[in-house]
């Protein structure tokens, strides 16, 4: 099994919510989140104050799991948040660990 980098970008309303339910997801033995700015979204989307910053303001989330998680994970979040604006990507994890 190979372990693989999650990142999610929620809005800022659903954080708590998205944090809940990664928590609870099993094989998740931690997870960072972080508030972050989302640019290049389409005009329709945003506030009226997100259009005048020029982005979205969003949380990201990254967590690391083996890639067998991955399908049952995804198909959760996509059940649990469809329609809500939380976007992913999946990338290979080459090396991890902990320096003791």
């Amino acid at each position: 099994m190979s372990d693989i980098l999650i990142t999610l970008l929620s809005p800022r309303a659903l954080e708590e919510r998205v944090l809940n339910a990664l928590l609870q997801t099993d094989g998740v033995a931690f997870l960072s989140s972080t508030p972050t700015a989302l640019h290049g979204l389409p005009g329709d989307t945003l506030t009226q104050s997100e259009q005048v910053l020029g982005h979205a303001k969003a949380t990201e989330f990254r967590l690391v799991t083996d890639d067998s998680r991955i399908p049952a994970l995804l198909d959760s979040l996509q059940k649990e948040f469809v329609g809500c604006g939380l976007r992913f990507w999946t990338t290979p994890v080459m090396d991890s660990g902990e320096f003791k």
